[in-house]
Formats: C-alpha cells, sequence, structure tokens
C-alpha cells in the first residue's frame, strides 16, 4: 500500500510538472510576442544636403539634392514641396479663382441691321451643359454685353477690334459657376433688313488665384442652331466664330428662299462651364523606404526649378498593435 502510494504521488507530481513548464513555455512565448509587437518609437536625422547640378542637354538642368541622413524607422516618405507633393495640402487643397477677366475681338462686315440688335454676350449660373435648345431656354442667362465697349462694332467695322477687358469675378464669386455665350439672332429679313454678319477671334480667360497666380484658362465652345437655316451659316473654328443670318436674294420668288429669309434664326456658342472652386485632391509624398529595406545614410531627389522648397520626411513604425510617427522639416535652397 506505501509503494503504490509513492508510485501514484511520484506520477501525479511529474504531471504537474510538465502542467507547470508547459504554462511556463506559453507565458515566454505570449511575452515574446507581445514584445514583439510593441511599436518603438522611430528615429531620424537630417544631417545635411548638398545640390549636384546635371546638364541634360538641350538647356535642361537638373537640381540633384543629396541628404545626408541617420535613421532608424520601417517606413520613410518625402514630401519634396513641390506642387503636388507640399505638405501643406497632405489634406487637401482647393483652389479659387479671385479674379476673371474675358476679352475677345469683333469685326462686322456686312448687312443693315445694327449688330448690335442681333449679337449679345450672356453668362449662366444654372446651364446644364446640354445642348439642346429647351435645355438654353431653361437656364438662366445674364446679359454683359454692355460690360464691353462695342462702340466700334458697326456694318463698317471690317477689321478686328479689341472691345475690352472685362472682369466677370464678381458674377462667378457669387454663383460659383459660369458658362460663358455669344447669343446670335436675326429677325425676319424681309421687313428688318438684311442681317449684319459678325466673326470674333482672339478671345481670352485670365484668372487668378491663390495657388496659380495669374493665367490664361482654355475655352472650349459649342455651337448650336436654331431655325430654319440655310447649311454653313454659322461656323466655329479654333480661331474664329462666324455668325450670320440666312443668304438669299431679296426679290427672289424662290419659296425656299423667301422661307429663309423670312425665318427667326438663332446660334449659341456656349462654353464649357467655368467654376470658382476646384478640388485639386490631396498632396502625396513620395515612399523611399518600406519595411525590409536597409538602412538609409542618404536620400537624393532631382529638382527640375530653382527655388526654396520646405521639404519634409515621415518616419513611422507600426504592427497590429499601433503607429509611431515622428516628421523632420527642413528648408532648402535651390540655386
Amino acid at each position: 500500500m506505501l509503494s503504490y502510494y509513492l508510485i501514484y504521488t511520484k506520477t501525479h507530481t511529474m504531471k504537474i510538472n510538465i502542467v507547470l513548464f508547459g504554462l511556463l513555455g506559453l507565458l515566454f512565448l505570449t511575452y515574446g510576442c507581445e514584445s514583439d509587437l510593441k511599436v518603438e518609437a522611430p528615429s531620424l536625422e537630417i544631417h545635411d544636403y548638398s545640390v549636384v547640378k546635371i546638364d541634360e542637354g538641350h538647356g535642361d538642368t537638373i537640381r540633384r539634392v543629396v541628404f545626408q541622413m541617420k535613421e532608424d524607422a520601417n517606413i520613410i516618405s518625402f514630401f519634396s514641396g513641390q506642387f503636388g507633393s507640399d505638405y501643406k495640402y497632405k489634406e487637401g487643397k482647393i483652389n479659387h479663382l479671385e479674379k476673371l477677366e474675358f476679352s475677345f475681338e469683333t469685326s462686322s462686315g456686312y448687312g443693315a441691321q445694327d449688330p448690335l440688335s442681333q449679337f449679345s454676350v450672356l453668362a449662366s449660373p444654372d446651364f446644364s451643359g446640354n445642348y439642346q435648345i429647351d435645355s438654353i431656354y431653361k437656364a438662366t442667362w445674364i446679359d454683359i454685353t454692355d460690360r464691353f465697349d462695342f462702340s466700334q462694332l458697326t456694318t463698317d467695322n471690317k477689321d478686328f477690334t479689341a472691345n475690352g477687358v472685362v472682369s466677370i469675378g464678381d458674377l462667378l464669386a457669387e454663383h460659383q459657376s459660369l458658362n460663358l455665350a455669344f447669343r446670335y439672332f436675326t429677325p425676319n429679313q424681309r421687313t428688318h433688313g438684311v442681317y449684319a454678319a459678325i466673326r470674333i477671334q482672339n478671345w481670352l480667360l485670365n484668372g487668378e488665384s491663390i495657388l496659380f497666380g495669374r493665367s490664361e484658362l482654355p475655352l472650349s465652345w459649342g455651337l448650336l442652331e436654331q431655325g430654319n437655316l440655310r447649311a454653313g451659316r454659322n461656323a466655329l473654328s479654333a480661331s474664329t466664330i462666324t455668325l450670320r443670318g440666312n443668304h438669299g436674294a431679296m426679290n427672289s420668288k424662290d419659296p425656299e428662299v423667301i422661307g429663309w429669309l423670312e425665318a427667326e434664326t438663332e446660334a449659341w456658342v456656349i462654353s464649357q462651364k467655368i467654376n470658382y472652386k476646384t478640388d485639386l485632391g490631396r498632396d502625396t509624398p513620395t515612399p523611399i523606404k518600406a519595411f525590409g529595406d536597409p538602412k538609409m545614410t542618404t536620400f537624393s531627389f532631382d529638382y527640375k526649378e530653382a527655388g526654396t522648397y520646405e521639404v519634409v520626411f515621415i518616419a513611422s513604425n507600426a504592427t497590429i498593435e499601433g503607429q509611431k510617427q515622428i516628421e523632420k522639416r527642413l528648408t532648402i535652397t535651390i540655386p
């Protein structure tokens, strides 16, 4: 009986020891995993930088900036300070057109009607962009003809004449978006006289914003005609807008010609939408080190333009337990 008790006690003790060792091993394993998951703070130092000019030929020069650095981080990214990679716009940027100016030149060299009885300059804050006459009629159109100087727009004004540079920034700020338009209307010519042929060239739209300063904005046009028009009377090219009524002999007995001359017709030349605010999205950094990459002692980046830039390095360590990050800012001058 005593021997059985001793054997039982020894066996039971061994089982307890095995369980204890197993628990102890699991504890060490858990501690080791937690240690691996613990996020250590990254370190990053930028000691200095140098600039080397590289001639690419044809007058093009690259300015290569080489940064001297010391780091201990899993991930590093770099904001160059250039457009599209500016740290202060990392959450996004909105461009505002603070000023907007519109100008063009006109000529009128035919007909008996007063050109300004047929021609007007308009702006719409709610045109849908659908080039159908119903959509145009549904839109609100603000007449801005009187903002321009059309004192020389007569049927004898065969040379192209500038009509002034007109500010429409007030309308854009008020309505947030605009479509510009030229409207040309021809009434019954057998009772009102022969149409005036109007041509427009050298249109220019200039804007000014905080982000871009003063710059020329693109203008694209679409043409829509309404009424019994002979083909080719109104035309739109890259350089010239031509607006004319129907042509025909006033003493003609041809019913088709009579129909053309008696028809009320109109042409609309409408621009694309111009927005007061433009969302340009977030500026983004360049990744320069990823997990597993060797430590960096130098980093180089090429600039095409001389200037002063604020660069920002972002170093971070991350696990499923979290992330730690530091930033290093540096103002560099590139000759």
